[in-house]
């Protein structure tokens, strides 16, 4: 019934003459009008979905009027006047409309190529890497460790992995050898001489942590590869690194462009005297 109800108010509000309303919720006397949220419908919806939505955004708003009802009661006028906030807010607000309208040409702020390099050379953002590299944490127990299964709970999550990594430490005291930092670049090569480590996708490794569980030679590795980099020259650049600095470099451009362009307007009112600092 409750939803036939809603129904007919939608169908009544789309059919009725432009300028009638009909009211959907009221709460302490104030109304929830049809016409308040019809815009904001999302379009394609069922008849039942769009009563669904209606239900939905009628039920928080009510919630939120009594709650504001109640917060009106509680408060001072001064603890309830946001006045000078809202100012502020708004003003703020008219500014960075003025700096994107001002600096929306890109091709004005257009950063060559020959600057992103240059950028990445003085910032060592270019630096060879002559063979492949890899990050990761490992454990290496024996395949009788009763801490098998803890150690795995906390390093196979990537969660637990960051935030517990205390425990996993006290844990690997009976570790034969471990590694749980992230910062660190090893050489590929060189973890694969020690670890039983193969890799079928290494490029997916950018994408997504692989977890692996291995046991050779009366060993038990629990192996979680967090990066990889393949080998790269001073002369190459990924695709994704130089879109990066490009987009710092044009941002920098831009809000050096607007501080100019306030500087100048400011000036420019102090010379034709429209500012005036009262001494």
């Amino acid at each position: 019934m409750k939803k036939f109800s809603f129904i007919l108010l939608i169908f009544l509000c789309f059919a009725c003459k432009k300028g009638s309303d009909i009211a959907i919720a009221e709460v302490y006397g104030k109304k929830l009008y049809l016409s308040d949220i019809k815009e904001i419908i999302p379009p394609n919806l069922s008849e039942e979905d769009s009563v669904d939505f209606i239900q939905q955004y009628a039920e928080q708003w009510c919630k939120e009027k009594v709650i504001l009802h109640e917060a009106n009661k509680h408060l001072s006028f001064k603890e309830r006047d946001f006045s000078k906030q809202i100012k502020q807010f708004r003003e703020q607000l008219i500014i960075n409309a003025y700096y994107d309208k001002i600096t929306a040409d890109s091709s004005f702020h257009h950063i060559p190529q020959r600057e992103v390099v240059a950028f990445m050379e003085k910032n060592g953002m270019r630096s060879d890497i002559d063979k492949e590299i890899i990050k990761l944490n490992y454990v290496k127990l024996s395949q009788k460790s009763k801490l098998i299964p803890q150690i795995k709970a906390i390093l196979f999550d990537d969660e637990k992995r960051i935030s517990e990594k205390a425990k996993i430490e006290k844990l690997c005291g009976d570790s034969i050898e471990y590694y749980i930092e992230d910062d660190k670049w090893f050489y590929l090569d060189e973890i694969a001489a020690e670890l039983p480590l193969r890799i079928a996708n290494k490029s997916s490794i950018r994408a997504q942590n692989q977890y692996f569980e291995v046991e050779e030679n009366r060993f038990h590795y629990l192996i979680v590869l967090l990066d990889y980099r393949a080998k790269q020259t001073n002369s190459e650049i990924s695709n994704s690194e130089y879109r990066n600095v490009r987009l710092l470099l044009e941002q920098q451009r831009k809000r050096e462009f607007f501080q100019q362009k306030s500087d100048q307007l400011y000036q420019k009112a102090k010379k034709e005297k429209k500012v005036i600092i009262f001494q």
